[in-house]
């Protein structure tokens, strides 16, 4: 069962994540650029195929779509742009300010296990715990600032790593890639 949701949850970040290509005139607005395409990102047909992939009950389904409105509202800060001296590269660094999806998710695996060990669990009731515990978190209090990179393209515009960025894209999902990842170890 523990598959199962790091699979749903893993596809979610794929999709999240699949973007064009932004050029910006600088690096802080390419970044900035990128970031709020995340932010408004319509996924539709993706989300679909996820939740489709995942065989979810219609009241998961729900619990899922608002677990997925959630991811969308983060907020996030540029705090720094350093150009390099052959004005090519830079790094631009951003706080992402977001809900802690990580530690929700942690605790609802305990659950999940406790009933699991009690024999009240199936599928259908892990995912509803899973999501549950992921659209019900309410306070924005993960922080992290993280390094972006970019280059110059051969137009001249500035394009950044948002989209391949682990640290950034963990940030963004609150913490939940770490934990996922950590689990997977286990």
């Amino acid at each position: 069962m523990r598959r199962r949701m790091v699979v749903v949850i893993t596809a979610l970040m794929s999709v999240m994540l699949v973007l064009s290509a932004c050029g910006g005139s600088n690096p802080s607005k390419a970044v900035s650029d990128q970031l709020d395409q995340i932010k408004s990102a319509e996924m539709g047909d993706e989300l679909a195929s996820v939740v489709d992939s995942a065989e979810l009950s219609d009241d998961n389904k729900e619990l899922y779509e608002s677990f997925v409105k959630k991811l969308h509202d983060f907020d996030y800060e540029i705090t720094d742009e350093e150009i390099s001296s052959d004005g090519d590269k830079a790094t631009v660094s951003v706080k992402i300010t977001t809900y802690n999806f990580g530690k929700a998710y942690l605790n609802a695996y305990e659950e999940i296990i406790t009933g699991m060990g009690s024999g009240s669990f199936n599928a259908d009731k892990m995912y509803e715990e899973l999501f549950s515990s992921l659209s019900d978190v309410e306070d924005k209090d993960f922080e992290e600032t993280v390094k972006v990179a970019c280059r110059k393209n051969d137009s001249g515009d500035w394009e950044s790593d948002v989209t391949t960025n682990n640290v950034l894209v963990d940030a963004i999902f609150g913490g939940l890639q770490s934990v996922v990842e950590d689990m997977q170890d286990l």
